[in-house]
């Protein structure tokens, strides 16, 4: 949700944590063209996260491996950062330590 949220709302979100988003349900070019079209002048700084060492990651990772590509095609580079965990899982305790890099990123870029 806080993929959608935060480019839906660029102009409230300067920064937007994504933590191992579910981006399935999307065509790789219904997500390019969805993406082209909320960019705006005010853009949100995307930290994109999701690890490979679960099932559900598993499952989830083809698509947002696609979605990142598309992001490096068409997204500010300056506003991106892709974090990528082999054993990374889908679950709060394997997100609280990208968080705090996601933290320090925000801090850094609003202080």
């Amino acid at each position: 949700m806080s993929f959608f949220t935060g480019l839906n709302n660029s102009d409230l979100f300067s920064m937007t944590g994504v933590f191992s988003p579910n981006v399935m349900m999307y065509s790789k070019e219904d997500m390019k063209n969805w993406i082209q079209s909320r960019l705006t002048q005010n853009k949100t700084y995307l930290y994109m996260y999701a690890g490979k060492g679960n099932d559900m990651e598993s499952k989830l990772y083809p698509a947002f491996e696609q979605t990142c590509q598309t992001l490096k095609e068409i997204y500010p580079k300056e506003f991106l950062k892709i974090v990528v965990k082999e054993n990374g899982m889908h679950h709060e305790s394997h997100w609280e330590p990208v968080f705090k890099d996601f933290l320090h990123d925000f801090l850094a870029k609003n202080h």
